[in-house]
């Protein structure tokens, strides 16, 4: 599949940009080296949204009346600026959103979200039993395979250019160690809970407004190929039971989403970002070049007390969602390809866009 995927690129004509290898790698094999060479000859980027917990029933029916006694909230009201482009007929070659019918369902048993998580960065099943699979969060073993950023890394792309930014310390749990030099560590650049804004700061657990301003920060110095965006704030009102402050969080994350997308496109409208309207931090490259996946790792309950776990005995854990906005042919590769909507099966053909 990742061949038909790749061969429909280089016959649509992609652009060629090199980049420097600038880490030391292990030596890549020669279908790994052909690999590489056809993920840098299409300057395609990866730009991935999670809004951890988020119901498909917020997205696509607005707040939930049976929880909430305030006035009722609208799919356009709770995630304006998503469906600003999902529900634009001018856009529909453009944006694809998945999941208004219960098709869209975790790949595993579990409905937590380090499974949930290990399914997204890896595109592997975490139910099969010929895996060491993630079943919980609290698992602490050893993958078996790689992750996408593994396997990039590995395939010898700067480490810099990949990255992974978010609210919960539990992330980095699903990636593979290296030895560079004496010190073993996750190569990437990583940011979910201790190394606030790049200064060291080791705390507990980033939120949401912090995440989004780690994004900035790090979009200062470094122009991404890949990058993983994870908003935690809507499961943890979730799990608190705060169903406004849980709505809010989805809003805010939307807000934050956007304003990212605008950053990276080129696009700047908020007064906020105008340091990257232009001069050294404008970006380029991207626009026209980038696929942007919005998705959730799990469901929620779907009862008035239900809705604030998330696990196989609360129906509709299982349920989730995604928004794509890229090309009109990698859309058009979506519609086709994608047989059976899950994480795995999403982000395989992510994976296929970038030559892997």
């Amino acid at each position: 599949m990742y061949w038909k995927i790749f061969n429909l690129f280089v016959f649509l004509g992609m652009g060629a940009s090199f980049e420097a290898l600038a880490v030391n790698h292990p030596d890549p094999s020669a279908k790994e080296a052909e690999a590489l060479m056809r993920l840098l000859a299409g300057n395609q980027r990866l730009v991935v949204f999670v809004m951890d917990g988020v119901r498909s029933r917020e997205v696509f029916d607005g707040s939930d009346t049976s929880i909430s006694l305030l006035p009722k909230k609208y799919p356009t009201e709770i995630l304006p600026k998503t469906w600003a482009k999902a529900a634009n007929p001018n856009l529909l070659a453009t944006n694809l959103i998945l999941g208004g019918r219960g098709e869209c369902k975790t790949g595993n048993d579990f409905q937590f979200s380090l499974p949930a998580y290990s399914e997204i960065f890896s595109a592997k099943p975490q139910s099969a039993p010929r895996y060491s699979f993630v079943n919980s969060n609290d698992w602490n073993g050893k993958l078996h395979f790689e992750t996408i950023p593994d396997r990039l890394f590995k395939l010898g792309m700067d480490p810099a250019s990949i990255a992974l930014i978010g609210s919960w310390e539990n992330l980095p749990r699903v990636f593979s160690k290296y030895k560079m030099g004496d010190t073993l560590l996750t190569p990437f650049y990583m940011d979910a809970g201790w190394n606030v804004l790049g200064l060291g700061k080791r705390i507990t657990r980033l939120d949401d407004s912090g995440t989004f301003e780690g994004v900035k920060e790090y979009l200062k110095g470094h122009d991404p190929r890949v990058m993983f965006v994870v908003y935690n704030d809507p499961d943890q009102n979730g799990h608190h039971g705060s169903y406004e402050a849980y709505v809010s969080a989805i809003q805010r994350a939307d807000d934050y989403t956007q304003r990212i997308k605008d950053i990276l496109n080129g696009e700047v409208t908020h007064p906020d970002d105008q340091e990257f309207a232009s001069g050294s931090y404008r970006k380029s490259g991207y626009k026209g070049n980038t696929t942007y996946i919005l998705m959730t790792d799990h469901g929620r309950g779907l009862t008035p007390v239900g809705w604030r776990s998330h696990d196989p005995v609360h129906p509709g854990s299982e349920l989730i969602w995604a928004h794509i906005e890229s090309s009109p042919e990698i859309i058009a590769t979506y519609r086709v390809m994608l047989n059976t909507c899950n994480h795995m099966n999403i982000m395989t053909i992510a994976a296929g866009l970038l030559g892997i």
